[in-house]
């Protein structure tokens, strides 16, 4: 049984941590919407101080889009509640797995005992999991038509930190 555990616990972090052998980093993932009403989705690769380049997503082409011409952008958090569930579930087979407390008055646990602590750990942490997915997978919308210059600049700091090129002026 512990080997079944041990198996499928290394299997899955090899699997779920995909994403760190990945040679390139990617940028957040971005909805404009300009002013004239139009949306563009794509990968933020670089914010100058008055332009955003994006890969976009459709044609696989780099855009310049202007600052003054935006009017909102979308931020897509890809945490969701499915990572969540994920996530909680491997954590919910460690803590399952750990079998229940030993009461001194009570001796060891019985093996349905186990079966049970087991079984309520993976439902617990699935579930605990699937709602902080949910909680802070929500993507973030931030207005930049009306702002002034000071608050403009701020938001392009904060999104500098998200571009796949943090330095490019």
């Amino acid at each position: 049984m512990k080997q079944t555990i041990s198996l499928f616990l290394t299997v899955s972090i090899l699997i779920l941590s995909g994403n760190s052998f990945a040679r390139e980093r990617k940028g957040a993932d971005l909805i404009i919407q300009r002013t004239d009403g139009t949306q563009i989705r794509g990968e933020l690769i670089a914010v100058k101080a008055d332009s955003l380049l994006l890969l976009e997503r459709e044609s696989g082409a780099d855009m310049t889009i202007e600052i003054d011409d935006v009017k909102f952008i979308t931020v897509v958090n890809k945490l969701n509640a499915l990572d969540g569930f994920i996530t909680g579930s491997i954590l919910g087979l460690i803590l399952g797995s750990c079998g229940p407390p030993t009461m001194p008055m009570c001796g060891p646990p019985s093996r349905e005992e186990k079966e049970e602590w087991f079984l309520r750990g993976i439902i617990t942490c699935a579930l605990i999991g699937t709602g902080i997915g949910a909680a802070f997978g929500k993507n973030k919308t931030i207005q930049l038509e009306g702002q002034s210059d000071y608050e403009t600049q701020e938001i392009l700091k904060k999104l500098r930190k998200k571009a796949r090129i943090k330095n490019a002026l």
